[in-house]
């Protein structure tokens, strides 16, 4: 066996990953792009926290898209306001007595 072969293998320096929204070359391990923000690994949709920047992320491109006609826009922006309101309500019928 060709030992030398093996070794230079695993010395391969790690591979950037494109952004599938803007194609921006990033650093392994970034769980979001440096230059738009998208979420670029699934913890970024796991963790709590880097979830709402996510679910942010997302929305924000489907409202900003010139391609979505007004009734599109007018159905996500109260999908929004509706699952805000439902978070809200849920969250203060578990903290308030």
């Amino acid at each position: 066996m060709n030992t030398q072969t093996y070794e230079a293998d695993s010395k391969k320096p790690e591979e950037l990953e494109l952004c599938i929204s803007c194609l921006q070359p990033n650093e392994p391990g970034n769980d979001f792009c440096a230059q738009c923000r998208t979420p670029l690994t699934s913890y970024a949709s796991t963790d709590p926290i880097y979830r709402i920047h996510a679910t942010g992320d997302f929305l924000r491109k489907a409202v900003s898209q010139p391609r979505w006609n007004e009734g599109v826009r007018a159905l996500i922006k109260t999908m929004i306001l509706l699952t805000l309101y439902l978070y809200l309500h849920k969250y203060f019928l578990r903290h308030l007595p």
